[in-house]
C-alpha cells in the first residue's frame, strides 16, 4: 500500500512541472505575439492569452479594451497567422475585471453644500465684471435649489 503514494509523488514531481512549465511557456509565447500584432496601447492591456482548441482567449483589465479587441479581432486573426504561424478560427475577448466593479470604481459627483452657495454668492458681490457676477449667482441660486428637498406627491 505505500507503494502508491510512492508512484503518485513521482508524478507530482517529475511529470506535472514539466506539463506546466510547457503550457506556461506556450501561454507566455501566445502572448507576445498578440502583444507584437496589436498597437500599443490595446498590446498593454492584454494580461493572458490562452488557446483552446481553435480559439484564442484573450483576457483584458477593462471592458473598454475588450470593446476595442473585439473590433480588431479579423486582423488578429490574419496578422498571427501570417507572423506568428498561429492558427485560430475565432478570437474570445474576456474582462478580467467585471463591470460592477468598474461601475463600483467611478466616484459618483457630490452636489456642494450651502457652505459653497454661500462663499460663491460673496464672490460675486466683490466681483467688477457684471458678467462673472450674474454667472457666479446664477451657480449659487442652482446649488441652492439643488440642496432644497424635493417634495413628495
Amino acid at each position: 500500500m505505500t507503494a502508491y503514494p510512492r508512484r503518485l509523488n513521482f508524478y507530482f514531481q517529475t511529470f506535472l512541472p514539466s506539463v506546466l512549465m510547457r503550457e506556461l511557456s506556450e501561454q507566455d509565447r501566445l502572448l507576445q505575439s498578440v502583444r507584437a500584432s496589436l498597437p500599443p496601447a490595446l498590446a498593454s492591456q492584454c494580461r493572458y492569452c490562452i488557446k483552446k482548441r481553435e480559439q484564442l482567449i484573450i483576457q483584458v483589465d477593462s471592458s473598454a479594451t475588450a470593446t476595442l479587441l473585439r473590433f480588431q479581432a479579423p486582423s488578429l486573426l490574419a496578422h498571427m497567422a501570417r507572423e506568428h504561424g498561429f492558427r485560430f478560427t475565432d478570437v474570445r475577448v474576456q474582462n478580467l475585471i467585471s463591470a460592477s466593479s468598474e461601475a463600483a470604481a467611478v466616484t459618483t459627483a457630490t452636489t456642494p453644500g450651502a457652505k459653497a452657495s454661500r462663499h460663491i454668492k460673496d464672490s460675486a458681490d466683490g466681483c467688477t465684471s457684471d458678467e462673472i457676477r450674474c454667472a457666479l449667482l446664477r451657480l449659487s441660486k442652482t446649488l441652492d435649489q439643488k440642496e432644497q428637498p424635493k417634495s413628495q406627491p
